[in-house]
């Protein structure tokens, strides 16, 4: 049986999870690369629990490195400019082309809030995540420090 590249673009959860059983239970001939501009994850699922304090921001990071070692997977830490689905390749500026023959995206949402009114001044973004933490530990800082509880809204799910 020849050889099949499996490429995953993103750290995203369905590609944590599946890196996690590859490391269990791993498929002959399945060559599997992670392409991810970051070397560790923040759990979503666990966020509201940081929020809260019962995990540090730091426990509810997803090693990328480790899992990759964990399921002989390949690690590229690089941003996706183009996919080639006729000849099967990946372009990543300045790198040579990966060459695929299955792939999976599961980069999250992406959204814009430039465009909100007010969005700057009385919002935190929960992406990207190390903006969203800084921001959500100087807004609790303030609070504590503040007399005034402010009106808190939780846009989205």
């Amino acid at each position: 049986m020849a050889e099949k590249n499996l490429v995953l673009i993103g750290g995203g959860h369905s590609h944590i999870l599946l890196l996690k059983k590859m490391g269990m239970k791993p498929i002959k001939g399945l060559n599997i690369t992670l392409v991810t501009p970051d070397p560790e994850l923040v759990y979503t699922g666990m966020l509201p629990a940081a929020i809260l304090g019962a995990y540090s921001f730091d426990q509810i990071k997803i090693d990328l490195i480790k899992l990759s070692k964990f399921a002989k997977c390949r690690i590229v830490f690089s941003y996706v400019n183009k996919i080639n689905l006729d000849r099967k390749e990946i372009h990543l500026g300045e790198r040579t082309p990966l060459e695929f023959d299955m792939l999976s995206i599961d980069i999250g949402i992406n959204y814009q809030l430039t465009n909100i009114s007010g969005s700057e001044k009385f919002s935190i973004a929960v992406k990207p995540f190390d903006n969203f933490i800084h921001k959500w530990n100087k807004f609790v800082l303030n609070l504590k420090a503040s007399v005034n509880i402010p009106k808190l809204s939780i846009i989205g799910a």
